[in-house]
């Protein structure tokens, strides 16, 4: 089922992901601001392009998961697996999700081959861009993400000292900035590579470590020992190749690294960044 999703998805794209096409065409800011404004524009079968620097599940790219879903019901109608839909019972609703779920993934997909085709020889893309995911895999690695949002949540409530602009810039950054606290091997080792996300400012990064240094002091007392329950998971430093690619358009301007966004500008013009906001300091 996940294979033929992804070819559908390939075939309106006209990308050809495995071989390692160029970028497929994007929707650009006239056409998507034309659109939020009520006109009739937007994606259709023949005219299929996404907004890459936008959440999956709203205006543009919404609008695209309904084609898609369409689209697929065409397709499994006329091909030979046409038991397909009943088997999964996949509905118009169901399929509209599971494009928007598998969005994520053809983002950092379209971010890596965006830098791809424009770096030097000399940089290898493994040293920027991280590992692509199973869709189950995907699954595991949003909500290990979430969660970390959780708990840094947590522990900003439980520190009414702290200025305001801690909880402010958290939220700001959203679930979709954090990392998943993991170096995605989905494995049970409690020693794990920390993935690097070197699209965050300093200041910014620089926040979130004292936030952490918090949780990992309360998880220490709490584990002391192996009968406390699940072992304190170690970080052992910074992967040594691995850096993420999975960057939330739309974020404060100083969110964003100015020095990372000079050098990628290939993404960089994707983003849309907003007026500065404050990073409190610590």
């Amino acid at each position: 089922m996940q294979r033929a999703i992804s070819l559908v998805i390939d075939q309106l794209l006209g990308w050809e992901r495995k071989a390692g096409g160029a970028p497929p065409p994007v929707a650009n800011s006239t056409e998507i601001h034309a659109y939020n404004s009520g006109e009739p524009v937007g994606p259709t079968a023949n005219d299929f392009r996404l907004d890459w620097a936008a959440s999956p599940h709203t205006g543009w790219n919404l609008t695209a998961s309904l084609v898609f879903a369409d689209l697929f019901v065409e397709w499994v109608g006329s091909s030979p697996s046409q038991s397909l839909m009943s088997k999964h019972k996949m509905s118009h609703d169901v399929l509209s999700l599971a494009f928007r779920k598998r969005f994520y993934r053809l983002q950092a997909q379209f971010w890596k081959s965006s830098v791809s085709s424009q770096v030097p020889p000399t940089l290898q893309p493994e040293q920027i861009v991280g590992s692509i995911h199973s869709q189950t895999a995907e699954d595991r690695w949003r909500g290990r993400q979430r969660k970390l949002f959780q708990n840094r949540e947590d522990i900003i409530l439980a520190h009414p000292e702290w200025e305001p602009a801690y909880w402010d810039a958290l939220q700001t950054l959203g679930v979709d900035g954090m990392s998943s606290d993991e170096s995605e091997t989905e494995t049970r080792n409690n020693r794990f590579w920390r993935i690097p996300q070197p699209w965050r400012s300093y200041k910014l990064d620089r926040m979130l470590n004292c936030v952490n240094g918090r949780r990992d002091e309360a998880t220490r007392q709490t584990h002391k020992s192996h009968r406390s329950g699940q072992p304190f998971c170690v970080r052992i430093g910074d992967h040594p190749t691995k850096r993420s690619m999975r960057i939330p358009p739309g974020l404060p301007i100083n969110f964003y690294s100015q020095a990372w966004m000079d050098e990628h500008p290939e993404i960089a013009k994707y983003l849309r960044p907003g007026p500065s906001t404050k990073v409190p300091l610590n």
